[in-house]
């Protein structure tokens, strides 16, 4: 059994402080939820502008958001809701789905997913 696992089993939470697009394209945020017990996600507007700007992950993106009139501080947080989003719908799948999390876990995940968009209030 992984350490942690077994850190999970004894009611610890590990938590990613460092999501990027590459991250969420490459399938390693996917691998970190199933295989490492990663049970929550946090970011802040510090690592989206290092991720943007350490990576041409977002090149193409930013183009067509500029295309569209898109410039500053309102680009900068359009891709970082896309990318947040894309993150709290893969962190979503996992956490509900799973038995056994605590309701802590599951309550702050469905908030995210209902953030955004993934699930319906009703």
């Amino acid at each position: 059994m992984r350490a942690t696992r077994v850190l999970y089993d004894l009611g610890q939470s590990l938590w990613l402080d460092n999501i990027t697009r590459d991250m969420l394209t490459s399938g390693t945020l996917k691998k970190y939820i199933d295989t490492l017990s990663v049970t929550g996600l946090t970011s802040n507007p510090t690592i989206f502008d290092h991720a943007i700007s350490r990576s041409n992950a977002y090149d193409s993106e930013i183009r067509r958001l500029v295309g569209r009139g898109l410039s500053g501080e309102t680009l900068f947080f359009e891709l970082a809701i896309q990318d947040l989003t894309q993150a709290a719908v893969s962190a979503r799948v996992r956490q509900v789905a799973a038995r056994g999390f605590p309701a802590r876990q599951k309550a702050f995940c469905l908030q995210c997913a209902l953030l955004s968009g993934g699930y319906s209030a009703t």
